[in-house]
């Protein structure tokens, strides 16, 4: 059967949500200055809430984004390495597992949904007799980019797994092993497997689903699955043939986003729809550089660029890409910030060494313009910690970040303003 993909699913994950179709936007689109009227009515509201500017204040600027120790392409085998930049995930438990495994065999076609990422892990959870004696080399994205040890329908176990590192100490890591693997500069555009039985030795990318944990069980809400429905063709009319019989579950695998959490930078911007609410999270990115490559090449360095939320309703791009098509809602939808939900974004571009360089556009009827920040001047975005959290919906920085105000006074004393937290109760 063919890949199922619907509205339904997708209203699961956004609650409501309408799906529409990724495209890019150009970031050449025509462009107006709004300083003249949005910009200084922000500036001015910025500074009757928070006083003076810091004339030195460079909003988390001055830093260049971090980079990856070492290039590989396609699956990144060096797993000792995982836990020092990137969330490795958890191992599933054997009752995860279990609910899995069992919801996929209960449910025929399954309505999946679309996800958007270039670096993700891929983990075994479990596969039928078809899976272990005829599926095997699994793979993923239109390149069929091959997922190292997933053969056979399951995972090689693989050791050591650097799962955690003590970002002070390098030598104190946590190491399990796992069937598992990371997938860089990839795809999760489809997904397919060789199919080893027939006479044709097809390789199928069209048999598959992804399916939200959310729509299992509570005790894998926030991971994703991959299901595969396996048939064989002996010939055209041959009494041989296995058809497909829509339930997805002759191999499943999880994927989970690669977040460079631990050491990647995080963009907060305001995008002057409202130029006084100061929530900063309108536009919610992250971004971390890599040596791996991009799409179309592999051989010059990138930077990944996660969308983590979107608190705005304005039409936007990063990096010529429309953020709420990515997220698979429409304009007027705010996800990720305590109203509705879907799944990160992520996707590689050509290497920016500062992240003041990718470009955040905005636009509205009468036209489009980018974020900026200046130092000493009001700021439409800051650059934090990637491990930094945003606000919710129409709660003030301020209110979960008391040194938020300090810090715009005087930057060089309150420079790590992110790490005291009033209220966790206003973060996402």
């Amino acid at each position: 059967m063919n890949k199922i993909l619907s509205l339904g699913a997708m209203l699961t994950i956004a609650a409501g949500a309408t799906f529409i179709n990724s495209s890019c936007s150009s970031n050449d689109a025509p462009t107006y200055d709004p300083s003249a009227e949005k910009t200084a009515s922000y500036q001015d509201n910025f500074v009757k809430t928070f006083g003076n500017i810091d004339p030195k204040n460079d909003w988390g600027f001055g830093q260049d984004i971090p980079c990856a120790p070492k290039p590989t392409k396609g699956a990144n085998t060096n797993n000792n390495e995982w836990g020092g930049y990137v969330e490795v995930p958890d191992p599933l438990t054997e009752a995860q597992i279990a609910t899995v495994t069992n919801w996929f065999t209960r449910h025929q076609n399954p309505q999946g949904i679309a996800i958007n990422w270039s670096d993700f892990f891929v983990q075994q959870v479990s596969s039928t007799e078809y899976g272990k004696n005829h599926m095997n080399y699994l793979t993923c994205g239109t390149a069929e980019d091959h997922i190292n040890n997933f053969n056979g329908g399951d995972g090689s176990l693989i050791g050591p797994v650097c799962y955690w590192q003590d970002p002070n100490n390098e030598n104190n890591r946590l190491y399990r092993t796992d069937k598992i693997q990371f997938m860089v500069n990839s795809s999760t555009e489809c997904f397919g497997y060789h199919e080893s039985r027939g006479t044709f030795n097809q390789q199928y990318n069209d048999k598959y689903v992804i399916i939200p944990g959310s729509m299992i069980d509570s005790s894998v809400a926030g991971m994703y699955f991959v299901g595969f429905d396996y048939n064989s063709s002996k010939g055209p009319n041959s009494p041989e043939n296995i058809d497909a019989d829509g339930y997805y579950n002759d191999w499943i695998v999880k994927i989970t986003p690669g977040l460079y959490t631990p050491k990647g930078q995080r963009i907060m911007c305001e995008d002057l729809g409202t130029t006084a609410d100061f929530d900063f999270n309108d536009i919610v990115v992250d971004v971390y550089n890599d040596r791996r490559g991009y799409p179309g090449n592999n051989g010059a360095a990138a930077t990944i660029v996660t969308v983590r939320a979107a608190g705005g309703t304005l039409p936007a791009t990063v990096a010529g890409k429309d953020i709420h098509e990515l997220f698979g809602v429409s304009t007027k939808d705010m996800v990720n910030t305590g109203i509705k939900t879907a799944p990160v974004a992520i996707f590689r571009i050509p290497q920016v060494i500062n992240a003041k360089d990718i470009k955040i556009m905005v636009g509205n009827d009468d036209g489009t313009w980018e974020l900026k920040t200046a130092t000493g001047a009001a700021p439409q975005k800051i650059v934090v910690p990637s491990t930094t959290r945003w606000n919710k919906e129409y709660k003030s920085i301020v209110l979960s970040y008391p040194d938020f105000n300090n810090y715009v006074n005087d930057a060089d004393a309150y420079e790590q303003w992110y790490k005291n937290i009033a209220d966790n109760n206003e973060l996402y």
